[in-house]
């Protein structure tokens, strides 16, 4: 016959409340020992700022963001096939994939260059 489990007797806990009570506990300690070294790094990254150094905490599983700055080379678009003052290429014609009328050039404020 199976072996029933017994039942905990009053005023005491059961073994999976007590597992479940020292997760909790387990749990606030960690957070305030996370809050307290994030308080000191905090101070730390204030103290490199006066220094003239910029740094910022992140979480390490945050992947980092690239920042890429491209402008239009100096050469014709290969879409319009010219070149413009100031240059574009084929990013400009997002949405737009046919070449660049007169019109459209003027209202952005291109000048077409030989």
């Amino acid at each position: 016959m199976a072996k029933q489990p017994e039942k905990p007797e009053e005023g005491k806990m059961s073994v999976f409340d007590q597992i479940k009570a020292l997760a909790e506990q387990k749990a606030a300690l960690v957070e305030q020992a996370r809050a307290a070294a994030i308080e000191q790094v905090d101070a730390g990254i204030a103290e490199l700022k006066l220094l003239g150094f910029d740094f910022v905490l992140a979480p390490a599983d945050m992947k980092p963001v690239r920042i890429v700055n491209r402008s239009p080379k100096d050469a014709p678009c290969p879409i319009c096939a010219f070149k413009t003052n100031p240059p574009h290429d084929k990013r400009a014609h997002k949405g737009h994939a046919a070449a660049f009328t007169a019109e459209e050039i003027a209202a952005k404020g291109w000048q077409v260059v030989q």
